[in-house]
């Protein structure tokens, strides 16, 4: 709850403090009509002959300080209606649904994107009837942010209205200052039990998924069964979830893994070793009901030939690169599951990304000649311990969305979702707390969630993360980049962002 406030008075902060808000639009209601015309001209055809009637069917959307835009309509009779939100200068379509009937509307309602059902008004809308012509009219009135200057820009992401209220403070106020003027006019953040998916889980996620969805009738043969393949060489740095052929001996079934665990040169027999993970420490998980297999090159006379993992260790996008970082694994390596938790359980089922998890942590957290400190007799040395204690658990964080990942709902602009100690934005991003924030007292640590490949830059549009990552210091105030971003920063201004204190980074372990 205190980060949310932070998050809330920080905000307020900003905007007193005059940082630049690029297009911002403070009005967030906007007024839909449909409007029937009726005009009847006596005689309109000649003497003595019978009256012309002309009717005019539309729609027209009304805001606070812009000119009305009018589209026409065949007709605004009784179902729904589709107006495309580019007709209307809006990001989203809108859903009119009228009950019009004969000369009169007996009940509106609209819906703008994603967002509620609004009920509208009949009568609404100042329809007035001139002489010699009827009109009625059903008006809606639903929160929205108006695309502007005919760029495409979206301004959905500006401070709401309550936000933006003027303070008599000078453009460079004394933090403590702004947020006592701001403290009194906090917003409503909502909050989510949502968690932020890391990089690694994403490495497998899309596979699983469409596995799922075809419902596994990919398999090849019964005796076939889903593991997970760490190459040893491997430039994209991810692994790949690979069907593999078990064979049994006496009522035991084993992997064939030979042509997995290869070394390019070295074509005959290589060892194989074997680690067995009944548990989980880290995630809370102390005992599978599974038990997850290890399977890696283990072969002395080949050794010379082993190079470091790629997949797990290749760089910063490598699957372990969040981890202790004290032991280098080489070769490739595979996991698969036994159902059951014996060490020498006999049946093989397909593997999941829980255990892809567990076997991730269990090499990352590992250390040479001891074992890793999640699991089996490595977890029982008093460094494991210490380590394991400030990494387990949650605390919590707020997620910025950009304008793609609000999805048309303002309050979605903060969500609150439980962060595990041991996610990477507490390591790899924890010695480079964002500067502005600190003017306040407080060390945030910021990471950038992946979005889709094909997002526009107009979607993964953050205003509020690019405020965060400005320089506001004394050191700046003589410099021409004074609030401006540094460069290697600049990747996070698009896309949403998940931010957290940095409090938990502070590990002090004497071995």
């Amino acid at each position: 709850m205190k980060l949310l406030n932070t998050v809330s008075i920080l905000f307020l902060a900003l905007s007193a403090l005059a940082v630049p808000l690029d297009n911002v639009d403070e009005s967030a209601k906007c007024t839909i009509t449909a409007t029937w015309e009726l005009d009847i001209v006596i005689g309109g055809g000649g003497p003595g002959q019978a009256p012309v009637s002309n009717t005019r069917t539309g729609f027209n959307l009304a805001k606070a300080g812009a000119k009305t835009k009018y589209i026409t309509a065949n007709s605004i009779g009784r179902g729904d209606h589709k107006i495309k939100g580019a007709d209307l200068g809006l990001k989203y379509d809108v859903v009119f649904t009228s009950d019009f009937r004969t000369s009169s509307f007996h009940d509106c309602s609209a819906k703008y994107g994603s967002g509620a059902e609004v009920q509208g008004k009949p009568g609404g809308g100042n329809c007035k009837a001139s002489q010699g012509s009827s009109c009625a009219s059903c008006a809606v009135t639903f929160d929205c942010l108006l695309r502007e200057h005919g760029a495409g820009a979206d301004t959905r992401a500006a401070p709401p209205s309550q936000w933006r209220t003027p303070f008599n403070v000078p453009s460079v106020a004394a933090p403590q200052h702004v947020v006592a003027l701001a403290v009194a006019q906090l917003p409503t953040v909502r909050r989510s039990a949502s968690k932020p998916i890391g990089r690694t889980h994403k490495h497998l996620c899309g596979t699983f998924r469409k596995i799922s969805e075809s419902a596994l009738l990919a398999r090849p043969s019964p005796t076939h069964y889903l593991v997970i393949y760490f190459p040893m060489v491997n430039k994209r740095h991810k692994p790949s979830l690979q069907w593999v052929r078990t064979k049994e001996e006496s009522g035991f079934f084993e992997p064939e893994l030979d042509q997995m665990l290869t070394i390019p040169g070295h074509p005959g027999y290589i060892g194989q070793g074997m680690q067995i993970i009944r548990g989980n420490i880290l995630r809370g998980r102390p005992k599978f009901p599974d038990s997850l297999n290890l399977r890696y090159v283990d072969d002395f006379v080949i050794q010379d030939a082993l190079r470091v993992n790629e997949t797990l260790h290749g760089g910063p996008e490598a699957v372990c690169a969040d981890g202790w970082g004290e032991f280098f694994w080489k070769g490739p390596i595979v996991a698969f599951l036994k159902a059951g938790n014996d060490f020498d359980a006999p049946k093989m089922k397909d593997i999941n990304l829980t255990a892809y998890r567990d076997a991730v942590d269990y090499l990352a957290y590992y250390r040479d000649t001891i074992g890793s400190m999640i699991d089996g007799i490595g977890m029982q040395t008093i460094f494991s311990k210490r380590v394991m204690e400030q990494k387990t658990g949650k605390v919590k964080g707020v997620r910025i969305n950009c304008i793609r990942d609000q999805d048309g709902d303002v309050s979605r602009q903060f969500v609150q979702v439980n962060v595990p100690k041991s996610h990477p934005l507490f390591e790899m991003e924890s010695d480079d707390p964002l500067e502005i924030v600190s003017r306040l007292g407080e060390a945030w640590v910021m990471k950038r969630y992946h979005g889709p490949r094909n997002a526009t830059v107009e979607d993964n549009r953050n205003t509020y993360a690019t405020m965060l990552l400005r320089h506001i210091s004394k050191d700046y105030l003589d410099r021409e980049d004074w609030a401006n971003i540094s460069e290697w920063r600049q990747s996070y201004t698009s896309g949403s962002v998940l931010v957290a204190l940095a409090h938990f980074t502070l590990i002090s372990i004497v071995r």
